[in-house]
């Protein structure tokens, strides 16, 4: 048994994150960055879909029918609720809020599109 317990002491793994807590202990914590999404700073839905979609014509409940601009739409396939911003294509492009939209419209990550609305700051 003796020699068993030996040689597991021997092989023995380093414990996860001990290079990066010791630098840690000598360096202090590095700096925290306390910024993201911040929803309160996400525009209008219905300014934002009405600058964006020319062909936007209101319907019932909140919601309003445009030509979607992901693919070539001669009639009004996409639904956009004027009231918490949801989209919908109903050709089957997708769906989404207000952020996804930006992201599919300019092809561009999560944080680009939340710079985009200028929704993105200090927490």
């Amino acid at each position: 048994m003796s020699a068993r317990r030996n040689w597991r002491e021997r092989v023995r793994k380093p414990q996860a994150g001990g290079v990066m807590r010791e630098l840690g202990r000598l360096y202090g914590p590095g700096p925290r960055r306390r910024e993201g999404l911040r929803r309160d700073l996400l525009p209008r839905p219905e300014d934002y879909y009405r600058a964006r979609l020319p062909s936007l014509r209101p319907g019932d409940r909140g919601w309003a029918a445009a030509r979607c601009p992901f693919h070539a739409d001669k009639t009004a396939s996409l639904s956009v609720n004027l009231e918490h911003g949801g989209w919908r294509c109903h050709a089957g492009c997708g769906s989404g809020d207000i952020i996804t939209f930006t992201m599919r419209l300019h092809d561009v990550g999560f944080r680009e599109a939340c710079e985009l609305l200028g929704a993105w700051g200090p927490l």
